[in-house]
């Protein structure tokens, strides 16, 4: 079975989203705020160093800022970086939807990415003055090249790869931020205003954002809908503990309960012609309680025409059934099970109102997630301390299988992956290291590909 869920809970379980939200990887950043700010250029010299501050900046400028496509941040200039430090922000025209929105705004917030960004201009940035122009691309590769945006979203992936083992696209984190906003905004914590700034900043629109971005913990909403409620659970509550406390309520003898004193409230639920011209024809359908039952005949009811000629021969209980014809009520109720029955009367204790979660006090329970669970204890590398773990028969041959039986699908990585991750089977077969990603589980279908040639 393929799973291709979008749902929060399943983002989680494969590593794509935090359980705690934008709050929960922000702390990465900060941990590595003393070393980027310790950096000296001798420091930055290996390519890795490079990388790894690239991978920390960009990863902060989408954690702790508002920020659109990697479109408008990479087009950003060099002679641009002064709106950044000075202001916070800059403009840009060059992302995927400019035709609708203009322009992107760039931000940088001024605790963490503007830190960040000043280290980079002052230390980590190339000093070659062909590439220190006003209209210089201001992100530089260590080869000092422009950086495209492909290379960019590497970069921020990679750092939350490491740092916390969590695969985070640029499109992720922005959905982080749209979630975010909505469930402040939602708690009233942010104006109408701010939380509509979120998706144009975004470039997309709220029905968007709504969409593709916005992810829920639907218990949340559980926990919003009893606001609904809320008003009346004073007076429900005490209502229902008046009944439990009422000796008349609490429980009434079944020989008092008989289906001949309830009202009707559908006059024509039966389907019984309410002609009496037609009594003569019904017959009694089922013995009640083993008593014998008569049902008056046409000769022994007076029509309502008959009664006014004549009076003084209705009786009292003829006069009644005809008064109950008259008014549209079913004077001949037939029961379908017996007159004298069990009536479930007794009202159980109420339940407290404050023991249910409401938004105010709902506190999500941790989810599970594919790295909870112990892999790959029947490989042959399990517990071993190495980066390189090697592909065993058993792991190809759980491929093979899958991509034989799925081999129409365009992404067989990808999509063997989340079915690794599913199959409990598959736990003590694969080495954690070969199912990190779908870049990983790819060499093991490439081996698969070449045992076919």
């Amino acid at each position: 079975m393929l799973h291709c869920c979008r749902s929060l809970e399943n983002l989680i379980f494969e590593g794509k989203y935090p359980q705690n939200g934008i709050d929960e990887i922000k702390p990465y950043i900060l941990a590595r705020m003393p070393w980027a700010q310790s950096l000296k250029r001798e420091d930055i010299k290996a390519k890795g160093a490079y990388l790894r501050f690239m991978s920390l900046m960009f990863a902060a400028m989408y954690t702790f800022s508002v920020n659109g496509r990697l479109g408008g941040i990479q087009s950003i200039s060099y002679g641009q970086r002064r709106e950044l430090l000075e202001v916070g922000h800059t403009l840009t025209s060059t992302f995927k939807t400019c035709a609708t929105y203009n322009y992107q705004p760039v931000i940088v917030d001024f605790q963490v990415a503007r830190e960040l960004l000043l280290v980079y201009i002052n230390t980590v940035r190339t000093l070659d003055s062909n590439l220190c122009t006003e209209s210089s691309p201001l992100w530089v590769s260590f080869e000092g090249n422009e950086m495209d945006s492909h290379s960019i979203g590497n970069l921020v992936q990679k750092f939350f790869v490491k740092e916390c083992r969590l695969q985070l696209t640029s499109t992720l984190l922005r959905g982080l931020i749209e979630s975010h906003a909505e469930e402040r905004y939602r708690k009233g914590e942010i104006s109408l205003a701010a939380r509509q700034s979120v998706h144009t900043i975004n470039g997309h629109s709220a029905e968007t954002a709504k969409r593709f971005y916005v992810r829920t913990d639907r218990n949340w909403e559980v926990c919003h809908s009893r606001e609904l409620f809320q008003s009346t659970n004073d007076n429900t509550s005490s209502v229902l503990s008046l009944c439990s406390t009422n000796d008349n309520t609490s429980s009434v003898p079944i020989e008092e309960c008989r289906l001949d004193d309830l009202p009707i409230e559908d006059d024509g639920y039966l389907n019984i012609d309410l002609d009496i011209s037609n009594l003569s024809q019904l017959t009694p359908q089922h013995s009640i309680a083993g008593v014998e039952e008569t049902y008056p005949t046409s000769t022994e009811i007076q029509t309502p025409e008959k009664k006014r000629d004549d009076q003084s021969s209705s009786t009292p209980e003829i006069n009644q059934l005809v008064e109950s014809v008259n008014s549209n009520q079913s004077a001949f109720y037939i029961s379908p099970i017996s007159s004298v029955c069990p009536i479930p009367v007794q009202i159980p204790a109420p339940v407290s109102v404050s023991s249910f979660p409401t938004a105010a006090t709902y506190s999500p329970k941790r989810l599970t997630v594919w790295t909870d669970f112990d892999w790959g204890s029947n490989h042959q590398d399990y517990g071993k301390d190495t980066h390189r773990a090697t592909w065993t028969k058993d792991e190809i041959s759980y491929i093979a299988s899958f991509c034989e039986k799925y081999s129409y699908l365009k992404n067989l990585a990808a999509e063997c992956l989340k079915v690794i991750w599913h199959d409990p089977l598959a736990v003590p077969i694969f080495h954690r290291n070969h199912i990190e990603n779908s870049a990983r589980l790819r060499t093991g279908l490439d081996i698969w590909k070449k045992s076919q040639l």
